[in-house]
């Protein structure tokens, strides 16, 4: 499945300086990013609070996954119990 990005707008840290509110109110229309760049360069990025909230979300989602076949990558053969052995165990220590 596949998720576009919205496309960011750009303008320079002088054009938003001189028309913030309006770009703002863009961003917050669209949904899309903004791009400040100075002297050419991107410096921010500027994105409603959603839309950080989210993309963080899809990074910790990743970070999870990249974690999880890390440690299956690493998982020895014979570190690993049988699932009745484990609950079994789990059960005694804990007086279940």
């Amino acid at each position: 499945m596949e998720n576009k990005q919205p496309v960011p707008e750009t303008l320079s840290l002088e054009s938003f300086t001189a028309n913030g509110e309006a770009a703002l109110r863009r961003v917050l229309e669209s949904g899309a990013p903004l791009e400040i760049t100075l002297e050419g360069r991107p410096v921010l990025i500027v994105m409603t609070a959603a839309e950080y909230d989210r993309r963080q979300s899809q990074i910790e989602s990743v970070r999870e996954s990249v974690l999880i076949a890390e440690r299956l990558a690493r998982a020895d053969v014979d570190s690993t119990v049988p699932l009745d052995h484990a609950v079994a165990e789990l059960r005694q220590r804990y007086g279940l």
